[in-house]
């Protein structure tokens, strides 16, 4: 961590340690968790709880909706994807109910990392899909590329190598647009495609464009892939000498980093090019570092392959004893994880050091279960390219059935969009008409009290009718209605909630539900404006807000 970092953090830590204002607390403890995300997960999710426990307290719903995203950012960087799905799904809720679209487009690749992350992929297409609609219709670029490239993730890791291309594609030309500066993994999923359409001239083009800008932005693990990703395709094409030389810049680039498993993978890819290069010792000492290094950091899914090239090796340099014995603990820990290629290479070698022994009937035996093995590789290949096509036709499915929701839904919306719109107009033209009249009244008054005007029954009588049917309650009564059938009964659940507010109060929360100014609110109901703003504080104090909340945004996100 960059030292004036590190000294951000400790003053925000000693400013946290001396306030006890909660909004003031939530903040710093939020920019906490935002120093931390990247370097100590565990530090981050700590403060986003904490954060998350204030908001609680605060009845502020946009406040609340980012904080439940912080905390939702936190859990799914340590795996804890069904808590992450739970508070995305709340911060969904309470920002669509905002309507702030800007927070609702980036919970929507949110939840698609979910579902990408449980190889749940027509779930997470549809999330990519909905974010990327979004970002264009708010002309959201940053967004938008986010969107792009994560598609062009689902459809690579289904197996559909030119769509992945194509969305990938399209984020690589955003990324360019906007200049962003983490641009080289952009590049890195481009060659990595290339290489594997076997198109190796282009893949390494890219290769060197994502390393180059890894190196000006000082991404680390950008400049590590590309050098290990390079390094494997120059081996393929026997072109050993360059990708040693790959292969060594990788680990100097690794030494002072964390970066464990580009580390091993490093000294294991190393091992395996000098070995075809037939420098066998030194592929040995590569393979022996790289699972000491591997026991040290417990990068234990890196074991079996490592130990299968040592055993392959050791083979290769005649010592069937040292080979059999790495052969054993590649099968053993190989079998753990549910490698099978690696398993059935293994007893293959353990055959063949078999038969240079002499030792035939074992050798048929091991032969046997490398034979056993291969045929259920073969049937599982089989069966996981019938799973990727099953799950494209699936999400083909799914897009359809999605996008004729989404008319659906969007006619819906357009419909209560409408009624609202006819609603709030109800509302208006009820305060304009009680205005008018409340004018009319006053005028009479005036007249019937000016100087030397005798009592005047007609008028008297004009303004006690004006003055009833300003007051009449069948006109609020037709507008509670509308308002009901719209809103879902709002006004009968908000006093199932809060039984202390007196029925005038329940009137005026809706119509502030209509974001509606407080002279309509006052014209509509006959009050002052004075009198509702005491309703407005007295209905704060029912609701439990504090001075800091705001009454309105609160009403306009309740359900």
């Amino acid at each position: 961590m960059a030292s004036n970092t590190q000294g951000e953090i400790a003053a925000l830590i000693k400013e946290l340690g001396k306030t006890t204002q909660n909004r003031k607390r939530l903040r710093l403890l939020s920019e906490l968790c935002e120093k931390f995300y990247l370097s100590d997960t565990v530090v981050a999710l700590d403060y986003a709880e904490q954060a998350a426990k204030i908001a609680r307290k605060i009845n502020d719903p946009d406040i609340s909706g980012k904080t439940f995203t912080l905390l939702g950012r936190c859990q799914y960087r340590t795996s804890d994807f069904q808590s992450a799905k739970e508070n995305f799904v709340e911060a969904m809720r309470i920002q669509q109910q905002l309507h702030n679209e800007q927070e609702v487009v980036k919970l929507y690749y949110l939840m698609g990392n979910i579902h990408l992350s449980r190889a749940e992929y027509s779930q997470a297409i549809q999330f990519y899909n909905d974010s990327l609609d979004l970002a264009e219709r708010l002309q959201d670029k940053s967004s938008k590329e986010i969107a792009l490239n994560n598609l062009g993730l689902s459809y690579r890791a289904i197996g559909d190598l030119y769509k992945s291309f194509d969305y990938h594609s399209r984020s690589l030309e955003l990324s360019l647009e906007l200049e962003l500066e983490g641009i080289g993994p952009g590049f890195l999923n481009i060659a990595i495609l290339y290489y594997e359409m076997h198109q190796y001239d282009k893949a390494s083009e890219y290769f060197d464009k994502a390393y180059e800008a890894g190196k000006k932005n000082g991404d680390i693990l950008c400049i590590v892939k590309a050098l290990l990703n390079k390094g494997e395709m120059l081996v393929v094409g026997d072109n050993i000498t360059d990708a040693l030389t790959l292969y060594d810049e990788a680990l100097a680039v690794t030494k002072d980093h964390d970066f464990h498993s580009e580390r091993a993978k490093a000294l294991e890819h190393l091992g395996f090019a000098y070995a075809k290069n037939g420098a066998k010792k030194k592929a040995l000492e590569s393979y022996n570092e790289a699972l000491a290094f591997c026991e040290q950091h417990e990068l234990v899914s890196k074991v079996a392959s490592i130990l299968m090239h040592k055993a392959q090796l050791l083979f290769d340099m005649k010592d069937p004893d040292a080979a059999r014995e790495a052969a054993n603990k590649a099968i053993a820990m190989a079998s753990e994880s549910g490698e099978l290629i690696t398993e059935a290479l293994m007893y293959r070698l353990l055959a063949q050091c078999d038969k240079r022994v002499l030792r035939f009937e074992a050798a048929l035996q091991n032969y046997e279960k490398y034979n056993e093995l291969l045929e259920q590789t073969h049937h599982d290949n089989e069966n996981s390219l019938m799973r990727e096509a099953h799950i494209r036709l699936e999400v083909e499915a799914a897009l359809r059935e999605h996008f004729q929701l989404k008319l659906q839904k969007g006619i819906l919306e357009q419909d209560l969009h409408t009624k609202r719109q006819e609603l709030t107009a109800i509302a208006l033209q009820l305060a304009k008409q009680n205005e008018a009249l409340g004018k009319v009244t006053s005028q009479l008054k005036d007249t019937l009290h000016s100087p030397g005007q005798k009592t005047n029954l007609p008028v008297s009588s004009v303004i006690s009718d004006i003055e009833r049917l300003r007051n009449s309650e069948s006109e609020w009564e037709f507008f509670r209605t509308q308002f009901d059938a719209i809103h879902a009964d709002f006004g009968t659940r908000l006093l199932e909630k809060y039984p202390a507010l007196s029925p005038k109060e329940v009137k005026v929360c809706l119509l502030m539900k209509l974001n509606l100014a407080t002279k309509d609110i006052a014209n509509s109901l006959c009050l002052s404006h004075r009198t509702i703003e005491v309703h407005r504080y007295q209905i704060r104090k029912k609701l439990g807000l504090s001075g800091e909340d705001n009454l309105q945004t609160f009403l306009m996100s309740l359900t």
